[in-house]
């Protein structure tokens, strides 16, 4: 290490993010607010109905069981790699700083399209709200209601990250409360009606067969992906080395089993005809169908909805802070970004950009091309940067545990089960994104796919530039690893 990075590395002492903050409960919260328990019905339901049919629950299963090897292949290699770059720092070590860099430039681009789906989300329920207290909704209505829960995360991400935690379990278990009591009427009135059945978990119900299941389970795989985030705020757990692990799977199984129980009661509700036709108005079915179960409190709902979304914007943003932090304090993007507030120790100029970033897409973009078609295609867009971030994480697994840790490496841990990542990953990509979205229209299908082979291909070509502009910055290890912070 030069002179001068150990003169960076010294200044940087005791301003970096702030160490010991978090434990087991803050961290698994953050990353089951992110997955978030209403949204993944909220939002995800209706796109999921309208596209295979009732089988819901089905779609839920099968994309908790794509997941689970990255979940685990995350928990392997933060166990011993417990930074705030995730996995473009753990891509940096096991293989070359260039594939680091540009997984890193595909990990920002799937925290910045995900963090879209949040502000969208709460201003639909916004206009539900607006609608039930007795107003005509509009884009302005709608508008409003983004820089409202904007303002709010801006409150809370831009203070410690005790904070979000705290805000973020507060708001899970008022969502996840309201929910399972929702799904528990469904079940006592479906049933007592004798219409209990087992369709949502049986292929054959699928309307189109499995071309649309397979097309329905890329929003499934969108519901799950945010465990991750969890591994992004390692450098502010206790203990990082053995809870970010744990804390990654049990965010995972315990959301994931809600999802497969509530959307079972939900898909039972109204025939999925309706729930069609209220998507193609703009709305979410889930208030339509509380008010069927539970008349005029299902303004119960609409709150969820909007403080799941204010929950997961919160998470979210996050996130994409420590990220693009931990590539500013490496120099693969601007120093600028690698800048934390001296009190709060928040990488603030990080999350300037992604707050700018929302007033365009999801007010101005949304605006013209509707928020609910603006949705669909950043759910879209989410899912193969999440899968293109989650391929390499389980390469990570392998490779590391074989250059660096040799004499613990275990062939399930480290050896089978990221090969079955692998292997899943690049089949739902192939199958669910590139086959599926292609026949599915230029709108909100081939142009999708073109966006992300572009921003792919121009992430490539970054990392190239930065290793013939600036070969210094790649023959360094990164900043995180010349601190070895504090493990267990």
């Amino acid at each position: 290490m030069t002179t001068d990075e150990q003169a960076r590395l010294r200044s940087d002492e005791g301003t970096g993010l702030r160490s010991n903050a978090l434990g087991l409960l803050g961290a698994a919260t953050l990353g089951a607010i992110m997955l978030s328990p209403a949204l993944g019905i909220y939002g995800n339901y209706a796109a999921m109905e309208t596209t295979a049919g009732r089988v819901t629950s089905l779609l839920f299963l099968i994309a908790m069981f794509i997941a689970l090897p990255t979940a685990i292949s995350y928990a392997m290699v933060a166990r011993n790699l417990p930074a705030a770059g995730s996995a473009y720092t753990w891509l940096w070590q096991a293989t070359r700083p260039g594939i680091g860099i540009w997984v890193g430039w595909l990990m920002k681009a799937y925290y910045i399209v995900v963090l879209f789906l949040q502000p969208i989300i709460f201003g639909l329920f916004f206009n539900e709200l607006i609608r039930y207290l007795g107003f005509t909704p509009s884009n302005w209505t709608y508008a409003f209601g983004v820089l409202l829960v904007t303002v709010l995360v801006m409150a809370t991400v831009y203070r410690s990250i005790n904070v979000s935690a705290r805000t973020a379990l507060l708001v899970m278990a008022f969502e996840m409360a309201t929910i399972l009591a929702l799904t528990l009427t469904i079940f006592v009135v479906r049933g007592s009606e004798g219409q209990l059945t087992a369709a949502p978990f049986n292929p054959a119900a699928a309307t189109g067969g499995w071309n649309a299941i397979f097309q329905g389970v890329l929003f499934g795989i969108l519901s799950f992906t945010g465990f991750d985030v969890i591994s992004t705020v390692a450098e502010e757990t206790r203990t990082p080395r053995s809870l970010v692990p744990v804390a990654t799977v049990v965010a995972l199984f315990i959301v994931g089993a809600f999802w497969i129980f509530c959307s079972w009661a939900f898909s039972i509700a109204i025939p999925p005809a309706r729930v069609a036709q209220l998507a193609e108005q703009g709305l979410t079915p889930i208030t339509p169908i509380a008010e069927i179960f539970w008349g005029r409190w299902d303004i119960i709902v609409t709150i969820t909805g909007l403080t799941a979304a204010t929950g997961t914007y919160l998470a979210g943003m996050t996130a994409l802070g420590r990220v693009v932090f931990a590539m500013g304090r490496d120099r693969t993007l601007p120093s600028w970004f690698s800048y934390l507030h001296p009190r709060f120790q928040s990488p603030w100029n990080a999350m300037h950009i992604g707050f700018a970033l929302v007033g365009i897409v999801c007010i101005l973009i949304a605006a013209l091309a509707g928020p609910y078609n603006v949705w669909i295609w950043c759910g879209q867009a989410t899912v193969f940067f999440a899968m293109m971030t989650y391929l390499f994480v389980n390469i990570a697994n392998f490779i590391y545990h074989r250059r660096y840790t040799a004499e613990d490496f275990n062939w399930i841990w480290n050896g089978i089960i990221p090969a079955i990542g692998v292997v899943v990953i690049v089949y739902v990509l192939y199958r669910s994104f590139f086959t599926s979205l292609w026949g599915a229209g230029f709108a909100l299908g081939q142009s999708v796919v073109l966006f992300a082979l572009f921003w792919t291909a121009v992430g490539a070509a970054y990392a190239f530039y930065l290793a013939r502009s600036h070969p210094d910055v790649l023959r360094k290890e990164s900043v995180y690893q010349n601190r070895n912070p504090s493990s267990d």
